[in-house]
């Protein structure tokens, strides 16, 4: 479960980080 939980989180912050580029 843990795993899954971290999984998650680095694709919700790869996903964050990549509208961050796209905004400028």
């Amino acid at each position: 479960a843990q795993l899954y939980t971290i999984l998650e989180l680095c694709r919700a912050f790869d996903r964050i980080f990549k509208e961050h580029l796209d905004g400028g």
